[in-house]
């Protein structure tokens, strides 16, 4: 089987693998979340503090706008949607090589390139669009509730789909280490490591510039495209691409039978 009849053939395996295993659900779920829960967590905040402060009011100290908002959900996107999608998709390649499910088809013929690409195919672009539906919910539920400024719907898309490219990375990393461990949580361990500590190589003025992770702290919503932040996408898609083609590679070397 060639590599476009085994991507094609495993294209609708993940799909239907990430619906009966909700996978789907729980990605959803955990960047969609804070698309809703920060803009009113952000509303009630000065009230929760004056109820837990004995009557202060903080309002004045608290910025309540559509840009505090999404800041907020930026942050949070990095935090903990980043660990609710590593570890949902911590076992994509390293638990099919432990299950040992790879070991027919690969010995009937099946392309690992078609398998890698299906996988990060399918995954990835729905990494992506909800990224996009989640930004795109974020602006206008901010929006409703602080009353929409000078930020752009089209950025605000554009950033959803640039945090999208992020997690992209983040899983052809994940899935450059699966396809060395057989141990799903030391790959997610791994890979939440990198993420993480990135951002602390920013410290290094040349090299700052180019991290993925720079991609969260140069997005502007009123600008589509930021000048500064054009080096660190290149240089995210050129990453994805390589970890992509590392694990083709690391797999092609593997004894499956």
């Amino acid at each position: 089987m060639n590599a476009v009849n085994t991507y094609k053939a495993y294209v609708k395996k993940e799909i239907i693998e990430g619906m009966r295993a909700r996978k789907f659900l729980v990605l959803a779920i955990g960047v969609l979340f804070f698309a809703f829960s920060d803009p009113i967590m952000l509303k009630l905040l000065p009230e929760i503090l004056k109820s837990q402060m004995q009557g202060a009011d903080f309002s004045m100290l608290i910025e309540l706008s559509q840009k505090a908002a999404l800041e907020s959900y930026t942050k949070n996107l990095f935090q903990l949607s980043t660990l609710v999608i590593v570890l949902s998709l911590m076992g994509i390649i390293s638990k099919e090589r432990d299950d040992k499910t790879l070991t027919v088809p690969v010995s009937m013929g099946s392309s690992i390139k078609g398998v890698v690409l299906a996988k990060l195919s399918v995954y990835g672009t729905f990494i992506l669009l909800i990224n996009v539906l989640g930004m795109s919910i974020a602006y206008y539920y901010s929006g409703i509730i602080f009353g929409f400024t000078h930020e752009s719907f089209v950025a605000a898309l554009a950033t959803g789909a640039v945090y999208g490219l992020f997690f992209v990375f983040v899983l052809s990393f994940l899935s450059f280490c699966s396809s060395f461990m057989k141990k799903s949580f030391l790959a997610a361990t791994i890979t939440l490591m990198l993420v993480y500590l990135m951002p602390l190589a920013g410290y290094f003025e040349a090299i700052e510039k180019y991290l993925p992770v720079n991609l969260f702290s140069e997005v502007n919503l009123s600008v589509i495209l930021p000048k500064s932040m054009i080096a660190s996408l290149l240089c995210t898609i050129f990453l994805t691409v390589i970890f992509s083609a590392l694990t083709v590679f690391k797999l092609e070397r593997v004894e499956f039978v």
